[in-house]
């Protein structure tokens, strides 16, 4: 099964004092987190760099479009630097009565401060669709959202990182 995605913090559990906010506008839901301590730092490794994810005095803005099939996050440290953004592909953006929420498609792309990005979780995906979760269509799906958001976003990555810092002067 997919897994639903919620733009709600307090699923995060590794958070322990944070202040955040769900805005929307005519083409996205945005959520803006403001985090004053985590109850541990959360390092992450991209090829070729280990750094810290979150911690302390972190800022995150996860920006999901209403019409399109991924869903954008930034990760800023306490100087507002970009840590590195994260694109999950999905098969769904919507909100219900809980709240906006995206339905993760498996492929990821995360992208560092020096531009270079990388294809996550193939193997997921391919795994989904052999053991029935997905069908052949969503998965060869998958693979052409990742095009669109090649061209869409990770090419464009310094214009969407100006629309995600424009969340956390708010």
């Amino acid at each position: 099964m997919m897994k639903k995605k919620y733009l709600v913090p307090e699923t995060y559990e590794y958070l322990e004092y944070h202040h955040s906010e769900v805005t929307e506008n005519e083409e996205a839901y945005v959520m803006s987190l403001f985090i004053k301590s985590c109850k541990k730092n959360i390092p992450v490794d991209i090829p070729g760099k280990h750094h810290l994810l979150l911690k302390d005095n972190y800022s995150v803005v996860v920006y999901m479009p209403k019409k399109e099939k991924f869903c954008i996050t930034g990760f800023y440290d306490e100087h507002i630097q970009i840590v590195e953004w994260y694109v999950d592909i999905t098969f769904e953006n919507g909100v219900d009565p809980l709240g906006p929420f995206f339905k993760d498609l498996y492929l990821d792309y995360v992208i560092a401060p020096d531009f270079t990005y990388t294809l996550l979780d193939k193997d997921e995906l391919e795994d989904a669709w052999l053991e029935g979760i997905i069908d052949e269509k969503t998965f060869k799906a998958a693979y052409k959202i990742t095009d669109v958001v090649k061209d869409n976003v990770l090419l464009k990555i310094d214009k969407w990182d100006t629309r995600l810092r424009s969340y956390l002067r708010k």
